[in-house]
């Protein structure tokens, strides 16, 4: 990995140098494709400030430190920047698991298809939950056997105070568009229309 160090009012040493490389080159666990890092480091007075930018995947990811030394400086940066790329490494796979529950599973793979291999069925079938827990998560939908007619806003308004509701979904009888009449904290109502 390539390591890019600018310095201000600062001097650094072999064991800041080790502690970089080291560090950074450890970072390709979680972000296999990194080339370079870009490291400044600063010294105010008392002060020591570390940041290290690295691109991943067309987006910079930086990472900023602050301590009484230079090497605490560093070290702290590195903490933050390996925490982002933890982070960034486990919502990728968060998303390629979803990915492969949303599609049924697994892919067939071609091997599989040259033998005329079929892949093994789903654990349970669609719309229907895997297990009792499952079933106490997902809520049921019922329908309701009511037909309601077409209102307009002001009677849609009227049944809204009359009968204390937070919401009421309707069609209005003038545009003839679904429609949700809500009521705000502060006691006005909001009107939302639909398209057709």
């Amino acid at each position: 990995m390539e390591v890019h160090t600018t310095a201000r009012r600062v001097k650094v040493t072999p064991a800041v140098r080790r502690l970089l490389d080291e560090r950074l080159a450890k970072l390709t666990r979680y972000v296999p494709e990194l080339g370079e890092a870009h490291v400044k480091l600063t010294a105010e007075k008392y002060r020591h400030q570390a940041e290290i930018l690295i691109r991943v995947r067309h987006e910079d990811v930086v990472a900023k430190a602050e301590a009484a030394d230079l090497l605490s400086a560093a070290d702290g940066a590195l903490d933050r920047l390996e925490e982002q790329l933890r982070r960034l490494k486990e919502k990728k796979s968060r998303r390629v698991v979803a990915r492969r529950v949303a599609d049924g599973g697994v892919r067939r793979s071609a091997a599989a298809a040259a033998l005329g291999v079929e892949p093994r069925p789903a654990r349970s079938r669609p719309g229907r939950p895997a297990s009792p827990a499952a079933a106490e998560r997902r809520p049921r939908v019922l329908r309701s056997g009511a037909e309601t007619k077409p209102l307009s806003v002001d009677e849609a308004v009227d049944r809204l105070l009359a009968e204390e509701l937070p919401f009421l979904v309707f069609v209005d009888s003038r545009s003839e568009r679904p429609c949700v009449l809500h009521r705000r904290p502060d006691g006005n109502l909001v009107l939302v229309e639909g398209r057709r």
